[in-house]
């Protein structure tokens, strides 16, 4: 009696498991970045990207020497202007991390030419 109990159970449960419709998540789905003109790619990995008042455009990308390259619209052409530190950093950085760049949203670059520097942001 008990195991035929037990087998009537765990068959139950199949067939609601069978009977019910299967749950499909999408994907998400994201636009396609806009074109990218000059120098945009090589090094480039989490930039930030500023936009100052006189409408230049700013990209400073975390990793090594902190590239710097400076656009007159955010699609480019993006030139390559320098690094913020030519010979890497100057603090110990782990093996498995690397210099960050961040940049706070609002920043007046007008007034405060600098950018903080850490590892990660």
């Amino acid at each position: 009696m008990r195991t035929s109990s037990l087998l009537f159970s765990v068959l139950a449960s199949l067939t609601f498991v069978a009977a019910s419709p299967l749950i499909v998540r999408q994907r998400a789905s994201f636009p396609n970045p806009e074109p990218c003109t000059g120098n945009c790619t090589g090094g480039i990995h989490d930039p930030s990207v500023i936009k100052r008042p006189d409408g230049k455009w700013y990209r400073l990308s975390t990793g090594g020497d902190i590239a710097i390259a400076s656009a007159p619209s955010l699609t480019g052409p993006w030139e390559y202007l320098g690094a913020m530190l030519p010979g890497g950093p100057k603090i110990h950085v782990s093996d498995k991390q690397d210099t960050w760049v961040c940049v706070p949203p609002n920043y007046d670059w007008l007034n405060k030419p600098f950018a903080i520097i850490s590892q990660p942001c």
